[in-house]
């Protein structure tokens, strides 16, 4: 008996760029209930995973969809790639929503790898077990040269067409209920295998998914954080250590986090932090996460160099977490992303830090620490407003577009009140090392908008709320209080 093959067209998005809004256009994209297929008496389950037992070669060469034959022969003679094939796939929060929630950046969207990757025009054979009406989706992302976005939604049974770009694919489960949602089962018939490294691996299965890699990238999994590098540059500069470039990735995330207040709320992120390397650019932040050019991988991937180079990587993670508005207004957009850097350098390597330590020309030094001798100056000496303060980076206040001041400079006010509230203050009666904690939470919670002169005004009372202290000639010497 002939099995009912029911075609329908779905929607499959289909985007230009890494962070591109989509444009739909309709695909067709066949879907099998999986009882109805011929082949699946064979199968002991609707995903097509588990062979009968005593099923025969002869029998199985007669399937005549050549993906499905090609995979239950594979099951037969056990050299199907159950590993990455069949997974059982968890729900996680929307991170659109968890933005909006969080006021940051958003998180990843890809905390599902499925160690698969795809070419152009390539046939996709995806079975699903029930979803439970759940959305479902596998998403084939190019994080590579050539760029390149899709994603199908899968329907219970089996799900077959075409890929519209070559990339890595991922399936997208996305559900408020997340946390008591059960995991849906799907085996993913077609592709090639590129693998994933999670933290339930070792350096030697580091060593094996680099030399049996068939993508030019390959994802690295922690618990906070999801990188994407390229597979030349790990083998290159990280070629046995993945587990401890993945623990000093997720230590980073982890810094981040704990100095945003989520120990101090019962809610904190579910999804990863996406960093991934790009072609394009130098390091930045966009929709997607953070982003470092391959040039920079032999200092952000070598296990040796990374601490001492993790000021960019917290920057760019930084700005993803930047809450808005009130911890990221007006002229602090490259400011108090950097809390984050200077904190974590602090923590990896305290006698060689940026502001107190970089040999800088000053306004008339050339030596270390000149970038908090200009702060002194600028805020202290020539009463500069504090986002105006020039310094190093930016000595010309006033260039003809715009009011400004140099970043670090700007920075310099942020990082005292870490110094002295959180490190100096400890045993002493000032001491409130969850000053930053709790200023972020307090962001988080206040849903006012606000213009960016308030959300100054607020940090500067919400600082002296939470550290029970007067800080008004604190703010007033370093420019804060004064009206630009």
């Amino acid at each position: 008996m002939k099995g009912i093959i029911i075609t329908t067209f779905l929607s499959c998005a289909i985007y230009t760029g890494a962070a591109s809004t989509a444009s739909s256009i309709t695909t067709p994209i066949e879907n099998i209930q999986s009882e109805s297929h011929p082949a699946s008496k064979y199968f002991l389950d609707n995903c097509f995973s588990m062979l009968k037992n005593k099923t025969k070669e002869k029998k199985l060469s007669s399937i005549e969809n050549p993906f499905i034959r090609n995979a239950a022969l594979q099951m037969l003679n056990g050299t199907y790639a159950y590993a990455y094939r069949v997974q059982e796939y968890k729900a996680y929060p929307n991170p659109a929503e968890e933005q909006k929630y969080f006021k940051t950046g958003a998180y990843s969207y890809f905390d599902n790898p499925t160690g698969i990757c795809f070419e152009q025009g390539e046939e996709v054979v995806v079975a699903v077990s029930d979803t439970q009406n759940a959305p479902i989706s596998l998403r084939i992302h190019n994080f590579g040269k050539e760029g390149g976005d899709s994603v199908y939604e899968l329907k219970p049974g089996l799900n077959t067409f075409k890929a519209a770009n070559k990339g890595l694919a991922y399936i997208q489960y996305f559900t408020p209920m997340y946390a008591q949602a059960p995991e849906i089962k799907i085996n993913i018939m077609t592709g090639r295998v590129n693998g994933f490294f999670d933290t339930s691996k070792s350096n030697a299965d580091w060593q094996s998914l680099l030399a049996a890699a068939q993508s030019n990238v390959i994802d690295i999994v922690g618990d906070r954080v999801h990188l994407v590098y390229s597979v030349a540059s790990l083998k290159q500069y990280c070629p046995n250590k993945g587990r401890e470039l993945l623990g000093i990735y997720d230590s980073i995330i982890a810094i981040q986090q704990d100095l945003m207040g989520y120990n101090l709320q019962g809610r904190k992120p579910a999804n990863r932090m996406l960093g991934r390397v790009v072609w394009d650019g130098y390091l930045y932040a966009d929709e997607l996460g953070a982003a470092f050019h391959e040039d920079t991988m032999g200092e952000l991937a070598d296990v040796s160099k990374v601490k001492s180079n993790v000021w960019g990587i917290a920057h760019e993670f930084g700005h993803v977490n930047q809450v808005h508005p009130n911890l990221c207004w007006t002229g602090t957009t490259e400011v108090t992303n950097n809390i984050f850097s200077a904190w974590t350098q602090y923590l990896f390597t305290p006698n060689a830090l940026r502001l107190e330590h970089e040999k800088m020309k000053g306004y008339s030094l050339d030596q270390s620490g000149e970038r908090f001798n200009t702060y002194l100056e600028s805020a202290l000496i020539r009463n500069e407003e504090w986002l105006t303060q020039a310094g190093p980076d930016r000595w010309d206040r006033f260039n003809g577009k715009d009011w400004g001041g140099d970043h670090f400079v700007k920075l310099c006010p942020l990082w005292q009140l870490q110094l002295f509230f959180g490190v100096a203050g400890k045993g002493n009666t000032w001491a409130t090392p969850d000053l930053y904690p709790n200023l972020f939470a307090l962001s988080r919670e206040d849903n006012n908008t606000q213009s960016s002169g308030r959300s100054q005004l607020l940090f500067v009372k919400r600082i002296c709320d939470i550290s029970r202290r007067d800080m008004t000639d604190f703010f007033v010497r370093t420019g804060f209080l004064r009206p630009i």
